[in-house]
């Protein structure tokens, strides 16, 4: 049996796999958003796959054993999730119930059914009601590391299922202390669903379990200090092309495939500045709106290559952007 971080970095592979994307919407609620931490520079070099795909391409087939089926895994990869709910009030009757819990569970499985990623949550125990008037409707910036520390089972996918929020939802990268945590306001979004399953969450929660389980937006500029790739210098950006190398000036990554050292570091991945649709139309939205695909000043990457180039067009509806079709 691999190790967790083994398993996990499997986990990546299959939720980068090209079956990935989706034939309906992915994140198609524009209620809640996603704020994950920037990640350092630091932290990309000690990934074993950072320049170094190959990496992860070996592991699947170390797993898979070799031989003709290789780089395909037929066994399912089951992970215990532990659930916790927040209360105002001991009758539990203001927030979701555990019947909701099972579907937003069941909602997540049926897309990686969907999508043929072999992977399958379970709920580990009993689900957890906690009245805690701050998580219930108060998670914000400062205090969902408290949340995601005081309530937590090792060995699991934390998942929490607050009332409200600043508007975020978000998900704690596997490399941090009480790793594999995520949550959603189940309530911020629509009073008007209330207790029940909101499709548009259920997407939110499978980016966030994304995040939990290490993989990063697939238009990451951290390591070059920006939110989007679109703004990232020559060195640190993310380029359409799966082939290009970074050059002499980049000392530290020199010959690197940039797909392997910049953005999400995953070649499988097609380059993304921060990618948005609407009404059928793409968009490209590096923080600010109003740019169309045919005027946007970010249409191209730095070497001159459309971001969107005729049949790649899934770069929009990947889990793991901030795309979304209506």
């Amino acid at each position: 049996m691999k190790s967790r971080f083994s398993i996990l970095l499997v986990i990546s592979i299959l939720l980068f796999n090209s079956n990935i994307y989706s034939q309906q919407p992915l994140l198609s609620s524009d209620t809640v958003s996603c704020e994950t931490e920037i990640v350092d520079s630091t932290t990309f070099f000690n990934w074993p796959y950072f320049g170094n795909n190959q990496y992860l391409l070996n592991l699947v087939d170390s797993v898979e054993g070799g031989g003709q089926m290789a780089r395909v895994i037929p066994t399912i990869i089951r992970i215990p999730v532990t659930a916790w709910v927040y209360h105002l009030n001991a009758g539990f009757n203001d927030n979701i119930t555990d019947n909701v819990v099972e579907q937003y569970i069941n909602a997540i499985n049926q897309f990686y059914i969907n999508n043929n990623v072999h992977i399958r949550l379970y709920l580990r125990c009993t689900i957890t009601h906690l009245v805690d008037n701050v998580f219930y409707n108060g998670v914000n910036a400062s205090n969902y590391n408290t949340m995601f520390d005081n309530h937590y089972t090792a060995r699991t996918l934390n998942i929490h299922f607050t009332n409200g929020s600043d508007g975020y939802a978000r998900g704690r990268f596997p490399w941090k202390n009480n790793p594999y945590a995520c949550y959603i306001p189940t309530e911020w979004s629509n009073p008007f669903i209330g207790n029940s399953l909101d499709p548009g969450l259920s997407n939110d929660l499978i980016h966030e379990a994304g995040h939990a389980m290490g993989l990063l937006h697939t238009h990451d500029g951290s390591r070059g200090n920006h939110s989007s790739n679109a703004y990232c210098g020559d060195c640190y950006q993310e380029s359409v092309s799966r082939t290009r190398t970074q050059g002499v000036a980049c000392v530290s990554t020199i010959g690197k495939k940039k797909c392997e050292v910049n953005g999400d570091c995953l070649c499988d991945t097609d380059g993304d500045p921060l990618l948005q649709s609407t009404t059928g139309q793409v968009y490209v939205l590096p923080d600010c709106a109003g740019y169309d695909r045919a005027n946007s000043p970010f249409k191209t990457d730095n070497w001159g290559d459309n971001w969107l180039p005729a049949g790649m067009d899934n770069a929009i509806v990947n889990i793991m952007s901030y795309s979304f079709a209506n």
